[in-house]
């Protein structure tokens, strides 16, 4: 689902000073992470930035555009903020724009084997039943 009359010069319009050329590095180094539509008119984002953790975005947005921003960031400068900016150009961009299982495949079509695995390795210490995912799956293509 676009967002009603999002473009980047609307974007930059809202933007603090600075922010815009921040936010499209960000998307450029690929610091944007997790983007997800959690309901309609609502987007809820990630982005590593000079914390340990990354910020939290929140976007919503009705038929007029977008109504409402949030930034967990300490930055409060009358204007979006960097990762403001970065989440809702990486959306403008498509890179986003994906359903679930879609946006899986190409984020991890540029990942190792070792590095799917150690990914694998990291999510199911939070979500053992990963593992019997897996088993499921290993048994499932040996019927070929």
């Amino acid at each position: 689902m676009k967002i009603p009359g999002l473009t980047a010069s609307s974007i930059e319009s809202y933007a603090a000073e600075g922010s815009y050329e921040r936010g499209r590095e960000y998307v450029d180094s690929g610091a944007v992470i997790s983007v997800r539509r959690t309901g309609p008119g609502h987007v809820e984002a990630h982005v590593k930035g000079g914390h340990m953790m990354p910020y939290t975005v929140v976007v919503r947005h009705d038929d007029q555009g977008v109504s409402e921003v949030e930034c967990s960031c300490p930055y409060f400068a009358g204007g979006w903020c960097k990762h403001i900016v970065a989440v809702l150009l990486a959306y403008l961009d498509g890179e986003y724009d994906l359903e679930g299982s879609e946006l899986l495949v190409r984020l991890m079509q540029g990942l190792s084997r070792d590095e799917v695995v150690s990914l694998l390795q990291s999510v199911a210490q939070d979500h053992p039943e990963i593992a019997t995912w897996v088993r499921d799956a290993q048994s499932r293509s040996g019927d070929d």
